[in-house]
Protein backbone atom coordinates (compact mmCIF):
# COMPACT_ATOMS: atom_id res chain seq x y z
CA UNK A 1 0.00 0.00 0.00
CA UNK A 2 1.31 3.41 -0.98
CA UNK A 3 1.96 5.76 1.94
CA UNK A 4 -0.41 8.64 1.31
CA UNK A 5 -0.20 10.34 4.72
CA UNK A 6 1.89 13.27 3.51
CA UNK A 7 -0.49 13.96 0.64
CA UNK A 8 -3.55 13.72 2.88
CA UNK A 9 -2.09 16.42 5.09
CA UNK A 10 -1.62 18.66 2.05
CA UNK A 11 -5.14 18.09 0.73
CA UNK A 12 -7.83 20.71 1.13
CA UNK A 13 -11.51 20.07 0.40
CA UNK A 14 -12.81 23.14 -1.37
CA UNK A 15 -16.33 21.78 -1.80
CA UNK A 16 -18.03 18.47 -1.03
CA UNK A 17 -21.63 17.81 -2.01
CA UNK A 18 -23.68 14.73 -1.20
CA UNK A 19 -26.95 14.45 -3.14
CA UNK A 20 -29.90 12.22 -3.72
CA UNK A 21 -31.95 12.43 -6.89
CA UNK A 22 -35.47 11.10 -6.55
CA UNK A 23 -37.23 9.40 -9.42
CA UNK A 24 -40.85 10.36 -8.77
CA UNK A 25 -42.69 12.67 -11.16
CA UNK A 26 -43.70 14.94 -8.28
CA UNK A 27 -41.44 16.08 -5.44
CA UNK A 28 -42.63 14.27 -2.29
CA UNK A 29 -41.98 17.08 0.20
CA UNK A 30 -44.00 20.30 0.39
CA UNK A 31 -42.07 23.43 1.28
CA UNK A 32 -43.69 23.40 4.73
CA UNK A 33 -42.30 19.87 5.19
CA UNK A 34 -38.85 21.06 4.15
CA UNK A 35 -39.05 23.92 6.67
CA UNK A 36 -39.83 21.46 9.47
CA UNK A 37 -37.09 19.15 8.23
CA UNK A 38 -34.37 21.81 8.35
CA UNK A 39 -35.64 23.29 11.62
CA UNK A 40 -35.63 19.95 13.41
CA UNK A 41 -32.12 19.08 12.19
CA UNK A 42 -30.67 22.37 13.44
CA UNK A 43 -30.51 24.31 10.17
CA UNK A 44 -31.61 27.91 9.77
CA UNK A 45 -33.54 29.16 6.76
CA UNK A 46 -31.62 31.66 4.66
CA UNK A 47 -32.78 35.25 5.12
CA UNK A 48 -34.98 35.61 2.00
CA UNK A 49 -37.08 32.62 3.09
CA UNK A 50 -37.69 33.68 6.69
CA UNK A 51 -40.49 35.99 5.59
CA UNK A 52 -42.77 33.69 3.64
CA UNK A 53 -45.90 35.05 1.93
CA UNK A 54 -49.30 33.82 3.08
CA UNK A 55 -50.93 31.41 0.68
CA UNK A 56 -54.51 30.37 -0.01
CA UNK A 57 -55.55 26.86 1.09
CA UNK A 58 -53.76 24.29 -1.02
CA UNK A 59 -51.19 26.81 -2.24
CA UNK A 60 -47.56 25.77 -2.45
CA UNK A 61 -44.23 27.57 -2.49
CA UNK A 62 -41.61 26.14 -4.82
CA UNK A 63 -38.06 27.16 -3.96
CA UNK A 64 -34.94 26.22 -5.87
CA UNK A 65 -31.38 26.63 -4.58
CA UNK A 66 -30.03 27.43 -1.12
CA UNK A 67 -32.67 26.73 1.51
CA UNK A 68 -30.89 26.68 4.85
CA UNK A 69 -27.51 26.77 6.55
CA UNK A 70 -25.88 25.27 9.61
CA UNK A 71 -22.37 26.54 10.22
CA UNK A 72 -20.44 25.78 7.03
CA UNK A 73 -23.13 23.41 5.75
CA UNK A 74 -25.53 24.41 2.99
CA UNK A 75 -28.89 22.71 2.39
CA UNK A 76 -29.86 22.90 -1.30
CA UNK A 77 -33.04 21.89 -3.05
CA UNK A 78 -34.20 21.51 -6.65
CA UNK A 79 -37.76 20.13 -6.60
CA UNK A 80 -38.15 20.17 -10.40
CA UNK A 81 -35.20 17.78 -10.75
CA UNK A 82 -35.98 15.91 -7.53
CA UNK A 83 -32.61 16.77 -5.99
CA UNK A 84 -31.77 17.28 -2.32
CA UNK A 85 -28.17 17.89 -1.31
CA UNK A 86 -25.88 19.05 1.43
CA UNK A 87 -22.71 20.99 0.71
CA UNK A 88 -19.74 21.57 3.00
CA UNK A 89 -16.00 21.17 3.39
CA UNK A 90 -15.90 18.29 5.88
CA UNK A 91 -16.81 14.95 4.35
CA UNK A 92 -17.76 13.17 7.58
CA UNK A 93 -19.88 16.10 8.74
CA UNK A 94 -21.80 16.28 5.46
CA UNK A 95 -22.45 12.52 5.50
CA UNK A 96 -23.59 12.57 9.11
CA UNK A 97 -25.97 15.51 8.63
CA UNK A 98 -27.39 14.04 5.43
CA UNK A 99 -28.16 10.80 7.28
CA UNK A 100 -29.96 12.79 9.98
CA UNK A 101 -32.11 14.54 7.37
CA UNK A 102 -32.79 11.27 5.57
CA UNK A 103 -33.79 9.52 8.80
CA UNK A 104 -36.14 12.35 9.82
CA UNK A 105 -37.79 12.47 6.39
CA UNK A 106 -38.49 8.75 6.64
CA UNK A 107 -39.81 8.84 10.22
CA UNK A 108 -41.88 12.01 10.15
CA UNK A 109 -42.93 12.45 6.52
CA UNK A 110 -42.95 8.84 5.24
CA UNK A 111 -40.47 9.82 2.52
CA UNK A 112 -37.80 7.15 2.15
CA UNK A 113 -34.98 8.55 0.01
CA UNK A 114 -33.43 5.11 -0.38
CA UNK A 115 -36.62 3.61 -1.80
CA UNK A 116 -37.47 6.58 -3.99
CA UNK A 117 -33.99 7.41 -5.23
CA UNK A 118 -32.79 7.29 -8.80
CA UNK A 119 -29.23 7.63 -7.54
CA UNK A 120 -26.98 9.12 -4.89
CA UNK A 121 -24.02 11.27 -5.92
CA UNK A 122 -20.97 13.03 -4.57
CA UNK A 123 -19.32 16.00 -6.26
CA UNK A 124 -16.02 17.21 -4.86
CA UNK A 125 -13.45 19.89 -5.61
CA UNK A 126 -10.13 19.61 -3.80
CA UNK A 127 -6.58 20.91 -4.03
CA UNK A 128 -3.36 19.10 -3.14
CA UNK A 129 -0.02 20.81 -2.52
CA UNK A 130 3.06 18.99 -3.78
CA UNK A 131 6.85 19.29 -3.79
CA UNK A 132 6.94 18.27 -7.45
CA UNK A 133 5.90 20.37 -10.42
CA UNK A 134 2.41 19.21 -11.56
CA UNK A 135 2.95 20.53 -15.09
CA UNK A 136 6.13 18.50 -15.51
CA UNK A 137 4.58 15.43 -13.87
CA UNK A 138 1.50 15.38 -16.08
CA UNK A 139 3.37 16.26 -19.28
CA UNK A 140 5.48 13.10 -18.87
CA UNK A 141 2.48 10.76 -18.57
CA UNK A 142 1.78 10.44 -22.28
CA UNK A 143 5.01 11.81 -23.73
CA UNK A 144 5.48 8.66 -25.85
CA UNK A 145 1.90 8.65 -27.12
CA UNK A 146 1.48 8.35 -30.88
CA UNK A 147 -1.71 10.37 -30.55
CA UNK A 148 0.14 13.36 -29.09
CA UNK A 149 2.70 13.10 -31.88
CA UNK A 150 -0.11 13.25 -34.42
CA UNK A 151 -1.68 16.23 -32.66
CA UNK A 152 1.70 18.00 -32.66
CA UNK A 153 1.93 17.51 -36.41
CA UNK A 154 -1.55 18.93 -36.92
CA UNK A 155 -1.00 21.94 -34.66
CA UNK A 156 2.55 22.52 -35.88
CA UNK A 157 3.79 22.78 -32.30
CA UNK A 158 4.83 20.53 -29.44
CA UNK A 159 1.60 19.26 -27.86
CA UNK A 160 1.03 17.91 -24.37
CA UNK A 161 -1.81 17.34 -21.97
CA UNK A 162 -2.66 19.56 -19.02
CA UNK A 163 -4.41 16.93 -16.92
CA UNK A 164 -5.93 13.49 -16.70
CA UNK A 165 -9.59 12.55 -16.68
CA UNK A 166 -10.25 8.98 -15.58
CA UNK A 167 -13.74 7.55 -16.07
CA UNK A 168 -15.53 4.24 -15.88
CA UNK A 169 -14.41 2.46 -19.05
CA UNK A 170 -17.00 2.13 -21.76
CA UNK A 171 -19.74 3.71 -19.66
CA UNK A 172 -22.10 6.41 -20.88
CA UNK A 173 -21.83 9.41 -18.50
CA UNK A 174 -25.60 9.84 -18.78
CA UNK A 175 -26.06 6.80 -16.58
CA UNK A 176 -26.91 6.25 -12.92
CA UNK A 177 -23.68 4.29 -12.43
CA UNK A 178 -20.75 6.62 -13.11
CA UNK A 179 -17.47 7.82 -11.65
CA UNK A 180 -14.91 10.34 -12.79
CA UNK A 181 -11.58 11.51 -11.35
CA UNK A 182 -10.08 14.62 -12.92
CA UNK A 183 -6.62 15.82 -11.87
CA UNK A 184 -4.73 18.76 -13.32
CA UNK A 185 -2.44 21.60 -12.25
CA UNK A 186 -4.35 24.32 -10.38
CA UNK A 187 -4.46 27.26 -12.78
CA UNK A 188 -3.38 29.87 -10.21
CA UNK A 189 -0.66 27.69 -8.64
CA UNK A 190 0.20 25.35 -11.48
CA UNK A 191 3.78 24.61 -10.38
CA UNK A 192 3.06 23.37 -6.87
CA UNK A 193 -0.64 22.49 -6.54
CA UNK A 194 -3.03 20.01 -8.12
CA UNK A 195 -6.73 20.60 -8.60
CA UNK A 196 -9.01 17.56 -8.58
CA UNK A 197 -12.70 17.19 -9.33
CA UNK A 198 -14.39 13.91 -8.41
CA UNK A 199 -17.87 12.67 -9.30
CA UNK A 200 -19.22 9.36 -8.03
CA UNK A 201 -22.79 8.32 -8.73
CA UNK A 202 -24.70 5.12 -8.02
CA UNK A 203 -28.08 3.76 -7.03
CA UNK A 204 -26.31 1.99 -4.17
CA UNK A 205 -25.88 4.52 -1.36
CA UNK A 206 -23.28 2.37 0.42
CA UNK A 207 -21.01 2.50 -2.64
CA UNK A 208 -21.28 6.29 -2.81
CA UNK A 209 -20.59 6.70 0.91
CA UNK A 210 -17.58 4.39 0.65
CA UNK A 211 -16.24 6.40 -2.30
CA UNK A 212 -16.68 9.59 -0.27
CA UNK A 213 -14.82 8.24 2.74
CA UNK A 214 -11.97 6.94 0.55
CA UNK A 215 -11.86 9.98 -1.72
CA UNK A 216 -8.75 11.67 -0.35
CA UNK A 217 -6.94 8.32 -0.22
CA UNK A 218 -7.77 7.57 -3.85
CA UNK A 219 -6.75 10.99 -5.17
CA UNK A 220 -3.52 10.82 -3.17
CA UNK A 221 -2.74 7.40 -4.62
CA UNK A 222 -3.37 8.63 -8.15
CA UNK A 223 -1.07 11.63 -7.70
CA UNK A 224 1.69 9.49 -6.19
CA UNK A 225 1.37 7.04 -9.08
CA UNK A 226 1.64 9.87 -11.61
CA UNK A 227 4.73 11.29 -9.92
CA UNK A 228 6.40 7.89 -9.84
CA UNK A 229 5.85 7.08 -13.53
Amino acid sequence: MVDTAAYKEKTRIERFTFSVRLKGLFFPLAFSDVVQLVDRTGFTLVAPLKERPSLPPGGQIVVVGRIAEKGDLKFNLDPDRGVINLEGKNIEEVLSEFNAIEDLARREFAVDFNKEQRFYEILTDLTVNTDQNPIETISKLFSDSKSLSTFSDILKDGTGNYGVRLVRKGQDPNHEEWWEYRIEPLLTKSRNTYYSNVIYRSGDKDKVVKAAKELIERVSQLIIAMEQL
